[in-house]
């Protein structure tokens, strides 16, 4: 959730944000970790929509009465796996 972090949202907001995405990716959690998924994060810090389709999350920013964070959850589970798989976060170094 750092980049919504970088995006300037409360730790606070992230916080909520984050147990209404866990309840959310529920049943998607599937589509998450699929390669051909494209899932993503809607939200305005304290409420939360899951969007796979481009016109649903354009038409969420357009009614929008506040402003809107998007984050794109397929590109974040594949830096996380990324991560995860080269050992990044293992704690390990690499000696030359």
């Amino acid at each position: 959730m750092a980049v919504l972090r970088r995006k300037g949202v409360s730790l606070q907001k992230i916080r909520r944000i984050l147990r209404l995405l866990l309840r959310g990716l529920g049943h998607q959690d599937s589509n998450v970790r699929s390669a051909n998924s494209k899932l993503y994060l809607v939200t305005d810090g304290n409420s939360l929509f899951i969007e796979d389709q481009p016109e649903n999350i354009l038409n969420r920013l357009a009614e929008a009465n506040k402003p809107m964070y998007l984050v794109s959850l397929s590109e974040q589970m594949k830096r996380i796996t990324s991560e995860e798989g080269s050992g990044a976060n293992s704690g390990e170094r690499r000696r030359t």
